[in-house]
């Protein structure tokens, strides 16, 4: 039985992190980091009417309304994808919302 010095495999698990990192990114890149689903809002514009060395000045402004709450059915398929060098895998969702 042969012995593996230790040196060895901290090299060989600082590498597996070093690529796990680096498929994480890969994957980041193309399919999009963290995602925040927002519902509908109505956005009315309006005149703000500012004063100032005796003009008056007329701004566009906003108004945001959001409803109180929001229910959607969405339907979500699975998918893993082979990433980089066709070894590493990841779970990856597509979402149709109705």
């Amino acid at each position: 039985m042969s012995e593996v010095p230790g040196a060895m495999i901290r090299n060989l698990i600082n590498e597996r992190e070093q690529t796990q990192l680096e498929v994480i990114s890969e994957i980041g890149s193309k399919w999009g980091y963290g995602q925040t689903i927002n519902g509908p809002v109505l956005s009315i514009p309006y005149y703000h009417y500012i004063e100032q060395d005796e003009k008056q000045y007329r701004k566009i402004r906003f108004v945001h309304f959001l409803p109180g709450q929001l229910e959607v059915e969405v339907d979500v398929t699975p998918e893993i994808r082979q990433i980089c060098d066709h070894v590493h895998s990841a779970d990856l969702y597509d979402l149709l919302f109705r």
